[in-house]
């Protein structure tokens, strides 16, 4: 008797942590949440990954952060240098990633500005909440980049405090073929 009261113990306590990891976790074999400090809540990537595919190139400095490590040659180096970004790879460079993982956010703009310091309406954003992208590399690596959506055609994209406008470079027909 002494024995199978031990046992039904055992049975007990074990049920009784199998219950409480579970209520903690909020589900059976549930995934950790990831806590991205700029991120209120997260969006669909499909929803939004197709309207910043394409090739992009900085056409202006938008403005700056309270704190910005970039001098002005810095700065004017910057104009007229080209990003791509499609599902195969992202280009920044000399820098390819193959693969890329584009991580959308969705946060509003109080947040947008606490977090990033900067005036949203300074640099161009009129909207109540900003679309932020991340690229990871699909091995692993993170931060390749950050940018954010300010509509179709227009990415807004810092660099170390500094600002910078984005604009989708259209494709050029020659000869009656579409080159990109």
């Amino acid at each position: 008797m002494y024995f199978v009261g031990k046992i039904m113990i055992c049975f007990l306590m074990l049920a009784i942590a199998c219950s409480i990891n579970v209520c903690s976790s909020g589900k059976v074999g549930s995934k950790p949440q990831s806590d991205d400090a700029h991120s209120s809540s997260r969006e669909a990537v499909g929803e939004y990954t197709q309207s910043f595919y394409g090739k992009w190139e900085i056409t202006k400095v938008l403005g700056r952060s309270n704190i910005s490590a970039l001098n002005e040659e810095e700065v004017r180096e910057q104009i007229g240098k080209q990003k791509e970004y499609f599902a195969s790879m992202a280009v920044s460079g000399n820098v390819v990633v193959i693969n890329p993982v584009y991580r959308i956010t969705s946060m509003n703009i109080v947040e947008f500005e606490n977090g990033e310091r900067v005036n949203a309406k300074k640099i161009g954003i009129e909207s109540d909440t900003v679309r932020r992208v991340k690229i990871d590399s699909s091995l692993g690596r993170s931060d390749f980049g950050v940018f954010y959506i300010k509509d179709k055609d227009t990415l807004i994209y810092p660099i170390e405090g500094c600002w910078f406008e984005m604009k989708r470079q259209k494709a050029k027909q020659e000869d009656g073929v579409i080159k990109t």
